[in-house]
């Protein structure tokens, strides 16, 4: 029988270990170290009974062929020394037995690191939430209301709805539905959603308006850019009474499909939105020039856009009965990207209230339905002076035409310019300095 006082001795002495094959039955069974410091005790009390069994073994290379047989699970080899170590043998293992890490433990609740941190969240004001939450845009504000309940209640806060905007995500039809459904609210004052619109069936509906109008009634500025419209569903004169209070409508870079080419979309526009002011077009190459006859007829509107809609200027007349009949107190218009000559330069440079006007035709080839040419030159630039009363023309934009230098200094001499694009025109060196010399505090974009 093998006493307690010799496996004490020295880790690199040498015992005839009475083992029986049982202990690599308790090997392979993986056992914890309770469960194996009891087994390996009762192993050495019964060794005389099995004496005649015993296989001698050297202590560490029991434990060397333990660490090479259950290298994938370091419990039961932990399990092993943590017996022997209670039976007063320390076995000190060589360098080259590298252990394997333990397996992870799935902590507690009280040693959960993200408790801590969830508990300094809860600590948190909801105002101080709401502050931060004021940062961030429109679809941040959606994927934080799905993370949790508190956050989804301050989320959906009136005051986080004021100015919603998409930016450039497009939502779906059905999300922009849930989004104008649950946040917008009677503060919201402003709305801007980009569209899908090269799916047909995302197109704008009449229902998603009347949402936006019952949710929204003190609405003042609504954006639809990218959207597909169809004129079957959806006419201008479909939009809900409760826009009537807008004042800023921009459908940029927007599509309307079957429409009618002998009568303007937007006819009777003048009856639904009788307070606008803003209206912006800008990449609609939809808009026909005739559209101007019922763009006009918006008495309150001082800013319109048609950057882009090439076919403005295809007919001249339609051009001279919208500026003398209406547009009376149009004070900002961008006619960049269109088709407009030097007939219509004329008919929009003599409006009463004009402050600032964009021109500039950048388009390269004739639309297929247009009268005139679509340049610009020094005679059609002469009619913006009015020699009848002074100008009020501060800001203007003349890239791409046929400018000279003769022209920039009646210009400078005519016009209170405080800004003045003559990139891509026939003006030099010589003609710019001279116009900086008369006009020092005009800020002057040129391509020399």
């Amino acid at each position: 029988m093998i006493s307690r006082q010799q496996l004490t001795h020295s880790h690199n002495s040498t015992y005839k270990l009475a083992l029986l094959p049982r202990l690599y039955g308790w090997i392979s069974l993986r056992s914890r170290a309770i469960a194996a410091s009891y087994a390996i005790r009762n192993i050495v009390s019964r060794s005389r009974e099995y004496c005649n069994n015993f296989i001698e073994l050297n202590v560490e290379d029991l434990l060397n062929e333990a660490q090479q047989r259950y290298k994938s699970d370091i419990n039961s080899v932990a399990a092993l020394k943590a017996a022997l170590r209670d039976l007063g043998l320390e076995v000190k293992l060589e360098e080259q037995w590298k252990v394997l890490p333990e397996k992870k433990v799935r902590r507690s609740e009280e040693e959960n690191p993200l408790k801590d941190k969830e508990d300094l969240f809860s600590k948190i004001c909801d105002d101080i939430v709401l502050r931060i939450c004021s940062h961030l845009d429109m679809m941040s504000l959606l994927n934080l209301c799905e993370t949790c309940q508190r956050l989804s209640r301050i989320c959906g806060d009136k005051s986080l709805w004021i100015h919603p905007d998409s930016g450039p995500y497009s939502p779906s039809l059905l999300h922009l539905r849930k989004i104008v459904g649950r946040f917008l609210n009677w503060k919201t004052s402003s709305l801007r959603i980009k569209g899908l619109l090269k799916n047909k069936s995302q197109s704008l509906s009449r229902a998603l308006l009347e949402l936006m109008s019952s949710r929204a009634p003190n609405l003042r500025s609504l954006t639809l850019d990218h959207h597909l419209i169809d004129a079957n569903k959806i006419k201008i004169t479909d939009f809900p009474d409760g826009f009537s209070k807008l004042a800023e409508l921009r459908l940029r870079d927007s599509s309307v499909i079957n429409a009618l080419d002998k009568e303007s979309y937007f006819k009777e526009m003048h009856l639904k939105f009788p307070a606008l002011k803003v209206l912006d077009l800008a990449c609609s190459t939809w808009v026909p020039n005739h559209s101007l006859l019922a763009i006009c007829k918006l008495e309150n509107l001082e800013e319109l856009s048609l950057n882009g809609c090439y076919r403005i200027g295809e007919c001249f007349v339609y051009t001279a009965l919208a500026t003398r009949f209406g547009f009376r107190n149009l004070r900002i218009i961008d006619l960049r990207g269109t088709f407009v000559g030097n007939p219509e330069m004329q008919c929009f440079g003599r409006l009463p209230q004009i402050t600032k006007a964009y021109f500039g035709n950048i388009i390269t080839s004739r639309p297929s339905l247009s009268e005139g040419d679509g340049k610009i030159e020094d005679r059609g630039i002469a009619s913006l002076i009015d020699v009848e009363s002074p100008s009020s023309l501060t800001h203007l934009s003349l890239q791409k035409t046929g400018l000279t230098d003769k022209m920039l200094q009646i210009l400078a001499k005519k016009l209170p310019l405080v800004f003045l694009d003559v990139r891509d025109t026939n003006v030099t060196n010589e003609g710019i300095e001279n116009f900086l010399t008369i006009k020092p505090q005009c800020k002057l974009l040129h391509s020399t």
